[in-house]
């Protein structure tokens, strides 16, 4: 056995056990893709064995003050809308009776657009660069101003991304799926003019209003940067709720513009998964930052 493997069993072996102020608030998971729906599944029926799942709208009605959560809660997440989370994830919520919440960059709906990343490590691994010396430039381009960013993709190698249609999005929202706002193309919203997020914002929210049950004042930080320079723009726009990516529990009496969430993949190995879930890992990652 590995020393990474061996690590996360015993920390997922303590995790499970975990109670008390380490584990104080609910367990909201921000997931991307779904590459392996047989991990994902051994997820899904260790959280339906030993925690509480719940639906936007009772986290919601926690956040508003209407209803307790239990102890145990857990909310699914899913960023960026990839086509997995229909192919892989949606039949099994449908399956097993999961709810989940998928934020969808709306400009992207029913196109062939590719998000930016994407082209971006495309275009450089045609150019026989690693895949690793691509993620550098995609990591370099989310320090830069968006206007800076949006001209460096445009000129890079075209390439065609088939993306969920509103027909797909109604499938998901049969699976358990809520629909939310995760702006119009996936900008990093510091590195935005107000302007620029003024108009992002505004497209998001117009498409999830015209989307039968979308939620457009729900929102999840792209790459999860917030600032709280832009939170009056975002209250401006009617956000009543928005979530972090910084791999924590969403905590009681946390800002409704800054609620935490733990970062985990749906092909993470049970233990691993164990340790996220049960409070030990994000806590090790807090005390580290």
């Amino acid at each position: 056995m590995s020393v990474r493997k061996l690590t996360y069993k015993v920390l997922g072996w303590t995790a499970h056990r975990l109670r008390g102020p380490l584990t104080a608030g609910t367990r909201v998971l921000a997931y991307h893709t779904v590459p392996q729906p047989d991990r994902y599944r051994r997820q899904l029926e260790y959280l339906r064995a030993n925690y509480t799942l719940i639906d936007l709208d009772r986290f919601l009605a926690a956040r508003r003050g209407r209803e307790v959560l239990p102890d145990d809660a857990v909310l699914i997440t899913f960023d960026d809308g990839d086509r997995s989370v229909l192919d892989h994830a949606a039949p099994l919520h449908r399956e097993l009776g999961v709810p989940a919440v998928l934020f969808v960059v709306s400009d992207l709906i029913g196109t062939q657009t590719p998000f930016w990343w994407k082209r971006v490590e495309n275009h450089f691994t045609l150019q026989e660069a690693s895949y690793a010396a691509a993620r550098e430039v995609v990591n370099h381009l989310k320090t830069v101003p968006n206007a800076e960013r949006v001209a460096f993709v445009s000129g890079l190698t075209e390439l065609s991304y088939p993306q969920l249609t509103r027909e797909e999005l109604t499938v998901l929202q049969d699976a358990g799926f809520a629909i939310t706002n995760h702006t119009a193309t996936h900008p990093l919203i510091d590195r935005c003019t107000l302007p620029e997020l003024e108009d992002e914002l505004d497209r998001a929210i117009a498409f999830l209003r015209d989307l039968p049950g979308g939620y457009p004042k729900v929102f999840a930080y792209p790459n999860g940067n917030s600032s709280p320079a832009l939170d009056a723009v975002l209250r401006e726009k009617g956000i009543e709720l928005a979530f972090l990516f910084d791999h924590d529990f969403a905590r009681p009496g946390q800002d409704m513009l800054h609620v935490s969430r733990i970062r985990t993949n749906t092909d993470d190995r049970l233990a691993e998964f164990k340790s996220k879930v049960g409070g030990l890992h994000p806590f090790l990652y807090q005390l580290r930052r």
